[in-house]
């Protein structure tokens, strides 16, 4: 789970080929939901793990995040 400019957004398996601008990066992670803070957490990825806009996708609905070098991956925003 990432949590982004109050957004929730979800990781999934799909892979993103068409990455756009870099929208920010991780900069708290904690295994515990309940330890979030700031505007760009996850408990699922490490701190400094890249965000970018997925060209054509609205960032509301969805975000790419760079998993290894190159390899992005799709996160969908999951309604609170």
């Amino acid at each position: 789970m990432i949590i982004f400019h109050g957004n929730r957004y979800v990781g999934s398996d799909d892979q993103v080929q068409q990455i756009d601008k870099l929208l920010g990066e991780i900069q708290s992670s904690s295994n515990r939901e309940e330890d979030s803070s700031g505007d760009s957490f996850s408990n699922t990825y490490p701190v400094g793990t890249k965000l970018y806009k997925i060209k054509g996708i609205n960032e509301e609905t969805a975000i790419a995040v760079e998993v290894k070098k190159n390899l992005y991956i799709k996160a969908a925003r999951k309604e609170n």
